[in-house]
């Protein structure tokens, strides 16, 4: 999409800076589940009556909400928190107390365009994804930090297993974690970065043409 306006164009997958101290997930009773998302509303609804289904059969759940008051709201158990916007740092430490991540995406093209940094920012924190194969297909398949969802039947099944299943969070757990300590790492990659950047500066001339070219004004 952006090409068409500039073709001097790199896209870079992200990464993130560091790994969060490690958790001690085996003396954990209860389960977290995190939501923390911006306008999607048209991505949780067509799963939020199976949601609502499984934590009232389960006491031990409870339900960690970042700046979807609709979302929160719509949840069908007193066992919840409600986060406004926060900063990355208290983003990070709420996400860190949690044991799955629910990342729904529908299949639009805008949302096509969107990157997996849910995926490892969560599994950085030793959060399982509970995720829509929108976006997330490859990483999740790549890493084994989590499980892909599609439709209704496919979501209760898998959040209904990470749910019960202790031994398969932690080991999801795990493999997400070391996915990202392995590949997405910032350190690992700011190399490429900088070698474009650099030739950009090494090409001002022509990229400077080619923009009075594309806007004479």
């Amino acid at each position: 999409v952006i090409r068409q306006y500039n073709p001097n164009l790199r896209v870079f997958e992200n990464q993130i800076a560091q790994l969060p101290p490690p958790r001690d997930l085996d003396s954990d009773a209860a389960v977290t589940l995190f939501f923390g998302a911006l306008n999607r509303t048209e991505d949780w609804a067509p799963y939020m009556e199976v949601l609502n289904e499984l934590l009232r059969r389960r006491s031990h759940v409870r339900v960690e909400v970042i700046h979807d008051r609709r979302f929160f709201e719509a949840l069908g158990t007193a066992n919840k928190n409600f986060t406004a916007m926060c900063d990355y740092a208290t983003y990070g430490q709420i996400l860190g107390r949690a044991h799955i991540s629910f990342m729904p995406l529908a299949d639009p093209e805008f949302n096509r365009t969107k990157s997996d940094l849910k995926f490892i920012e969560a599994a950085a924190h030793s959060v399982v994804a509970l995720a829509s194969p929108t976006v997330y297909e490859r990483t999740v398949s790549e890493s084994g930090g989590g499980v892909l969802f599609q439709g209704r039947d496919e979501f209760r099944r898998q959040l209904r297993d990470l749910l019960d299943d202790g031994a398969k969070r932690r080991e999801l757990a795990a493999a997400g974690r070391r996915y990202v300590r392995e590949k997405r790492l910032l350190a690992q990659h700011y190399g490429a970065r900088i070698q474009w950047y650099r030739e950009r500066v090494g090409d001002r001339g022509r990229l400077n043409a080619e923009l009075r070219a594309r806007e004479p004004a």
